[in-house]
């Protein structure tokens, strides 16, 4: 185990070293090494080469995203839960789905995309798109500090080789995603002090999340500390927070019978830190041992560690903007929760903009002159050698880890033959007959009437209804049960290759009791229920 991680997460070091030795100018030069650095692009090049980076992210990871769902690997938690809330929002007018469970009135905007072409396919496609486009804002904020196009489309590339930047895009769907262009957005609008667009952009960012509502907050304090915009800054934190109070004492509570599950549920990912803010508070300061304990875990500070050893740690050399992420560090790293500190998924869009621009500041700092390191920078001042060896070396190492832990076409884990333990093989993308025979299956159950799916049975399909639940979530009392034996054997979102699997099959075998099979084939089973029997109101298990 700790060999595999070393060899893991370590073996970039050899490469980087062989990187510096051969960039250094003191063993050869410059021009030779780095010659297509040398010369920047104009403006109209580089905007052209951008929109041409942004298409070929789109493209292989629209593709990638497409292929996933319609070959059955995307599941009803989450990509299943969200198409049902925005079909809900879109074709049923039931704007309470914007704000119960988690607070996402952005989710309106997909509403208005999705009414157009009702299909999961439009939420992964709009997905993709967002996150390519938060290149934009990334590239004009690199320009705009490093006064070089050709290293700021460098740092669109490394941006797109992020692991964390890949697994927001391909794990399903979430409205996190729009956080990372909105937040890089703001960051932009702060540089060219365009008040304006920043407090807009930053108040639709704290639309997309309550747990993001902090960062929001966090952000207006910086632009009063940091630019002087007083009322402005003033005005963003208000808000926030008063959002964020509101979600917690009076919205959670209204759905979930009078208490907040975040922190009052005794199986909230938080709960042992307390069952209210003074609670929290007061673990803090006078129980830190309680948080120390919880932070002591080696797969939290890989989670770290994966999020900073690509940009070669130059982030810390920011420590202003990078201290706004730490509301967003706290919620997963707090988490008892493993999902919640792991890199393949949607927990880190939060960070990711934080990390970014603190990244771009901290190339800006550390290639400042250093007896004008307080005065604002200028293209003299800039070290242009050390900046190119810099980003240079961080790409390389960038790609290493996109190589090593993310999921796209050139890592390891995309051309991993094991299609059954891992979800994101390249053999996984291909859609077979099985999946064309579940599909037809799915199309079996009628339209209105009660489904409870296995997670990792999922079409856009059975989402499409007012009673939709994840198995064995009421399914005693649901019209169809759809279950497939050869997928992972889900017990509800959660799975456990012992315990779950044996209460799948134990659950398997009770299902005749109430429901007669109607399709069966290759482990593919459907059932119809019996008889009519009374429905719980609740159609969701919503996750936090």
């Amino acid at each position: 185990m700790t060999f595999t991680i070393l060899l893991k997460y370590f073996s970039f070091l050899p490469i980087l070293a062989i990187c510096l030795f051969f960039l250094s100018p003191k063993y050869s030069s410059i021009k030779k090494h780095l010659f297509f650095l040398e010369n920047d692009f104009d403006n109209n090049t580089s905007h052209k080469l951008l929109w041409l980076l942004i298409g070929i992210y789109f493209l292989t990871f629209g593709a990638m995203s497409c292929l996933r769902y319609l070959s059955f690997h995307s599941t009803i938690a989450d990509l299943g839960s969200y198409e049902n809330r925005i079909w809900q929002i879109a074709l049923n007018g039931r704007f309470e789905y914007l704000i119960n469970g988690h607070f996402t009135p952005i989710l309106f905007v997909h509403a208005f995309f999705y009414k157009c072409i009702p299909s999961a396919l439009t939420l992964l496609l709009l997905q993709t798109i967002t996150i390519a486009l938060a290149s934009i804002p990334l590239f004009y904020l690199s320009s705009q500090c490093l006064k070089n196009n050709k290293l700021s489309l460098v740092i669109v590339m490394i941006f797109f080789l992020f692991t964390a930047v890949e697994f927001n895009n391909l794990f399903d769907f979430h409205p996190d995603h729009i956080f990372i262009v909105l937040m890089i957005s703001c960051f932009y609008f702060l540089k060219t002090e365009k008040k304006g667009w920043f407090f807009t952009f930053a108040v639709l960012a704290s639309m997309v999340k309550e747990p993001y509502l902090l960062s929001v907050a966090a952000l207006g304090l910086y632009a009063m500390i940091r630019y002087k915009w007083y009322k402005t800054g003033l005005g963003l934190f208000m808000i926030s927070m008063a959002i964020f109070l509101i979600h917690a004492k009076i919205i959670l509570p209204h759905y979930f019978e009078g208490i907040n599950p975040m922190i009052q549920s005794k199986e909230g990912s938080h709960a042992y830190l307390g069952n209210s803010l003074t609670e929290i508070l007061k673990t803090f300061f006078f129980n830190p041992l309680i948080i120390v304990k919880s932070l002591i875990n080696l797969k939290k500070v890989l989670f770290v560690y994966v999020l900073f050893a690509p940009l070669l740690f130059i982030p810390i050399f920011s420590p202003w903007t990078l201290i706004l992420s730490l509301p967003s560090f706290a919620i997963p790293l707090l988490s008892l929760e493993l999902q919640h500190y792991a890199i393949n998924n949607q927990y880190s869009a939060s960070l990711i903009p934080f990390i970014f621009v603190s990244f771009v500041y901290g190339l800006e700092r550390i290639v400042q002159n250093k007896n004008n390191i307080q005065q604002q920078i200028t293209t003299k001042g800039l070290n242009i050698k050390r900046l190119k060896i810099i980003v240079v070396s961080v790409f390389v190492v960038t790609l290493h880890f996109n190589v090593v832990t993310s999921a796209s076409p050139i890592s390891c884990l995309f051309w991993g033959n094991k299609r059954d333990v891992n979800p994101y093989s390249f053999k996984n993308y291909i859609p077979t007959k099985r999946d064309i025979l579940l599909k037809k299956a799915t199309r079996l159950i009628p339209e209105g009437m009660s489904v409870s799916a296995q997670n990792s049975v999922f079409t856009s399909q059975l989402a499409k209804r007012d009673i939709f639940f994840v198995f064995p979530e009421q399914y005693k009392f649901s019209d169809y049960i759809i279950l497939d034996e050869k997928r992972l054997k889900y017990i509800n979102n959660l799975i456990d290759v012992v315990i779950d699997s044996n209460t799948y099959d134990t659950l398997l075998k009770e299902i005749p009791e109430t429901h007669s099979i109607i399709f069966q084939k290759d482990g593919i089973h459907l059932f119809k229920k019996h008889s009519p029997l009374p429905l719980s109101p609740n159609s969701h298990d919503f996750k936090f």
